[in-house]
């Protein structure tokens, strides 16, 4: 009884009185809950932890396997944007108003009318083009630097900067249509812009340019060649410009 006791105050589980039964030949002690042979000891609890309990087995007789807990789902990143490929010049044909322009300076460009101006320069300046392309002969500006200032007996006073960069480049041809416009009296129909020579926009405005420059030089004075024999691709006046 003493050893029951002390079972009950280490559960915490209340006691009371004691109820003798007989079963199966036996007496027992109920206290509460616990059941314990006279003279016996009381039975051990072992606490079983959740960990180490069995895994539950259905009525077939097979374990039941737990399926693991499928792994998230791997965000996807956000695409990269697309290069974008920058245009270059001559990558594609002229479209719309530059196709149109194209097609009419390809239209009026008389061949002879260039090579008589290509002559005419080397004649004047002294720097012959050679078997280059009469664009690029021209396009860096020192050699339209040195027909400014031929043509005008010095006055223009340009001076011809000698560099691959661009704009130094546009600054002489610029300097060369300011002088033919300032000392020989070149009208603005007559002038070709720097854009028609440096970035190819017109080879017929640049030859036709030229031509009323030789013309321009001779009314103001200059005594040195002229071109002759020309009047414009196909039959125009060279002096006029395409637009």
């Amino acid at each position: 009884m003493k050893m029951a006791m002390e079972y009950l105050k280490t559960e915490n589980r209340p006691a009371t009185t004691p109820v003798t039964r007989i079963k199966e030949g036996q007496v027992h002690h109920v206290f509460g809950s616990i059941v314990a042979p006279v003279g016996g000891s009381l039975p051990v609890r072992k606490s079983v932890s959740p960990a180490s309990k069995p895994a539950a087995v259905p009525t077939n007789g097979k374990p039941t396997l737990t399926a693991a807990a499928p792994k998230p789902a791997a965000v996807a990143s956000a695409p990269k944007p697309a290069a974008v490929l920058k245009p270059t010049m001559g990558s594609a044909p002229a479209a719309g108003l530059d196709a149109d322009l194209a097609a009419k300076d390809a239209a009026k460009f008389n061949p002879d009318d260039e090579n008589k101006v290509a002559e005419w320069v080397g004649a004047v300046t002294g720097m012959k083009k050679g078997g280059a392309d009469f664009m690029e002969w021209l396009k860096d500006g020192t050699v339209l630097a040195k027909l400014g200032n031929d043509i005008t007996g010095g006055k223009a006073a340009i001076k011809a900067n000698v560099s691959s960069m661009p704009f130094k480049q546009m600054e002489n041809i610029a300097n060369f249509i300011a002088a033919c416009r300032k000392h020989i009296g070149m009208r603005e129909n007559e002038l070709f812009t720097t854009a028609d020579l440096y970035d190819g926009k017109s080879r017929v405005n640049v030859v036709n340019g030229l031509i009323a420059c030789s013309r321009a030089a001779s009314k103001g004075g200059f005594s040195g060649p002229q071109i002759t024999g020309v009047g414009g691709a196909s039959g125009r006046p060279a002096s006029q410009k395409l637009w």
